[in-house]
Formats: structure tokens, sequence, C-alpha cells
């Protein structure tokens, strides 16, 4: 059982653990390939309800008390009919520690 385990947690190994989303965010460009962002990102933190809607990933940054959400994720992405890059945001809520 051990041995899953440490195999699962070795297979999560991302490089993003070594980022901050301000630096993931920074390396995604306009035209990119959406697999070329997830292999940056991982995948969405949610689905996708629309092809208007953007997707976004990483898990939303903490917030105060008073706070609402802005967004459920940290970094939004809008991607062409062809899955490239149309548009980037990283949520406004994010801040760096």
């Amino acid at each position: 059982m051990v041995l899953v385990f440490v195999w699962l947690v070795a297979g999560c190994a991302h490089p993003r653990g070594q980022s901050s989303p301000r630096d993931l965010f920074s390396r995604i460009e306009i035209g990119m390939d959406r697999a070329k962002v997830e292999a940056l990102l991982g995948a969405p933190t949610v689905l996708q309800i629309s092809p208007d809607t953007d997707v976004w990933y990483l898990p939303p940054p903490r917030l105060e008390p008073y706070e609402s959400p802005y967004a459920p994720g940290t970094i939004g992405i809008a991607y062409t009919p062809e899955g490239r890059v149309a548009s980037k945001r990283l949520n406004p809520q994010y801040r760096q520690k």
C-alpha cells in the first residue's frame, strides 16, 4: 500500500509546483495551443460550461473573510474554436506571498 501511495504522489509531481501562478501566467502566450497550456498548468480546476466562458486553472486564491470569490481558479484562459489562447487573465484576488 505504501508503494502505491508513493507512486501516486510521484506521478502527480508537476512543474507548476516550482513556479508561482504569476510566473506561470507570464509563460502563457496568445496563440498557444491548449495542450501546451495544460502541460504547463495541469487540468482545469472546473469544467468549462460553454465555449464562451473562460477555462480556469489552479485552485482559487485564499480570500479574506470579507471578500467574495472573483473566479473559480487563479488563471483564466479564453480559447479560440481551434483551441488556441485568445486571451488570459490572472485572478485579481491572487496575492503573491
